[in-house]
Order: structure tokens, then sequence, then C-alpha cells
């Protein structure tokens, strides 16, 4: 069980890091933790998809006890990838996805189990320190051009309108 001071500090980081995005033109909004959440989440607006979709990157604290890290804090990054993966196409979409990850520099991309596609790097932080403006929107900008540099491909494959062959000769 995370200890609600951590929550508060957490809740307080993203305060700080919620202002950082808005400045950097990502409108931001804080849900606070309630039974229905059970941590604190930032959401940023991103640019949309090439199909003109709403996309939104979602970073949250690993909730973890107090005795699990005594000197960093987990903060993950999320987005989900809006598409739809034609069940014929999964088997297509895994070997691209491991081929993609391969080449990521952060982060990787995966799908649940309900269908849902994501990408996801988790950034080790101090936890003596509060998160780094700076380190965090370089962080972001990698993030964002991993994500974008991808996103359509893995799209196109899962919807079958580019084969795995093509996407990965793509690649390389």
């Amino acid at each position: 069980m995370v200890p609600e001071a951590v929550h508060a500090r957490h809740l307080a980081e993203f305060g700080f890091l919620k202002r950082d995005l808005e400045q950097a033109g990502y409108p931001a909004t804080i849900v606070e933790k309630s039974e229905e959440i059970p941590l604190n989440v930032l959401l940023a607006a991103i640019e949309k998809d090439h199909k003109n979709r709403d996309r939104f990157i979602n970073f949250s604290f690993v909730p973890l006890d107090e005795d699990d890290l005594s000197y960093i804090q987990l903060l993950q990054i999320y987005t989900t990838i809006p598409c739809d993966i034609r069940p014929e196409l999964a088997d297509d979409v895994g070997k691209l996805l491991l081929a993609i990850n391969c080449r990521l520099a952060i982060g990787h991309f995966s799908v649940k189990e309900d269908g849902e596609m994501y990408y996801r790097y988790v950034h080790s932080a101090s936890y003596a320190e509060k998160l780094r403006r700076d380190e965090i929107m370089e962080i972001l900008a990698l993030f964002l051009f991993m994500l974008n540099t991808f996103a359509k491909r893995i799209d196109e494959v899962a919807s079958g309108d580019v084969s795995l062959s093509d996407a990965l000769a793509e690649l390389g």
C-alpha cells in the first residue's frame, strides 16, 4: 500500500509537470486518486494521429510500497495507439512489434489481452529530488519521436493496408 504522503508528493510533482507540459503546448489535466482510480494521473493531449484521431499521454508513478525502493521513483509514460487489429493479422502485428521494439531508444510497444495497443516507457528518477523539467521534457520529445515514427506503420499492418513483409523491409 502506498502511503498518503507519497500520493501527495506525486500530486505535487504532477502540478509542476502539468505547468511544464502546458508551457510546451500540451494541454494537461490532473486526475486525482479516488475510489475508482487508485493513483494520481496526469493526462496530456498530444497532436492527433495520421487519421486525425485524438491522442493522449498518461503519466503515473508506478505504485510501490515504502519498503520496495528507497532511492528511486518510477514514472510511467503511457499512450494507447488507436487502431483495430484484424484478428487474422494479430500474429503479423506481434512480429512487427518485436522488430520495432528492437529498434527503440526507449520504451516498448505491445498489445493488451483486450486488444488495446499501447506504447509505454518507465523512467527511473531520484526519489531525493523533484522531477527535472529539462530531463522529463527531453524524454517526452524522444517518446513522441518513437511514437510518431512507428504508430502509423503499426496501424497500417493491423488494418491490412500494408503487409508485414513490406513493413519489415522498410525497417531495414
